[in-house]
């Protein structure tokens, strides 16, 4: 997913910031940090890695930024 996001990361980066787009990320817990470092590597092209950070956070607060991931293990004794 991310390689493809990378693959058309200038449309994607105008989808985020011009058009206000929402993402939606389901599935793996790894391959979900991965897909959201790869926005934060596309952001970069417009900002800096801190703004790119605050930025995904903003669009969380607005509902525009939501992941459902699953493969978290918790180790209960």
């Amino acid at each position: 997913v991310q390689q493809k996001l990378m693959e058309d990361r200038e449309r994607i980066c105008n989808l985020l910031m011009a058009q206000k787009a929402r993402v939606f990320i389901c599935g793996d817990v790894v391959m979900a940090n991965q897909v959201e470092q790869a926005l934060k590597d596309i952001l970069c092209a417009q900002m800096s890695p801190s703004d790119a950070t605050d930025y995904l956070a903003a669009m969380r607060g607005d509902s525009r930024f939501a992941t459902d991931v699953f493969g978290v293990t918790l180790h209960v004794e």
